[in-house]
């Protein structure tokens, strides 16, 4: 049952007759709604309400906790890859340092075998020089020798 303009007005009617005050009347009718009284929620209606949103809520709380208990152990099975992963790459930055280590041994030991060789065949060329200059300094001492042999043997001719 809805309650019509008129209705309201009795009832404002009546609350000025009983409390002999036409101003009291005025605030109680401005603090009652102009809705059906069926439309009001009861402390029995809200509690309900309540009860519903409340076992809704737990449900979406387990829910959540459900979900944060699995990535908590997708998180752990990462942290253990992560930890492989991090093993498998120091070991192979030591390999790669132990590689290393032998390619510096053995490149230095190519080089001092280079070192040496190169050291015996600026050997072998000076020598080589040494001999050729010394046999190209016999020739023109020679030269010149007998050019002065030449020339002294005109001196007595010429003289």
């Amino acid at each position: 049952m809805s309650v019509s303009d008129k209705d309201r007005l009795d009832l404002r009617q009546a609350f000025e007759r009983v409390f002999g005050d036409e101003h009291l009347a005025e605030v109680v009718m401005n603090s009652i709604p102009p809705i059906p009284f069926h439309e009001f929620a009861t402390k029995s209606d809200l509690h309900a309400g309540f009860g519903e949103l409340r076992g809704e809520l737990k449900a979406d709380i387990g829910e959540l906790k459900a979900e944060m208990g699995e990535l908590r152990g997708e998180m752990g099975e990462l942290r253990g890859e992560m930890g492989e992963l991090k093993g498998e790459v120091r070991a192979g930055i030591s390999g790669l340092r132990a590689e290393m280590g032998e390619f510096r041994g053995e490149l230095r030991a190519e080089m001092s075998e280079l070192r040496g060789e190169l050291r015996g065949e600026m050997g072998v060329l000076r020598g080589d020089l040494q001999t050729a200059m010394a046999g190209q300094f016999r020739i023109l001492v020679g030269a010149q020798v007998a050019t002065l042999v030449a020339v002294v043997s005109l001196i007595p001719i010429l003289s």
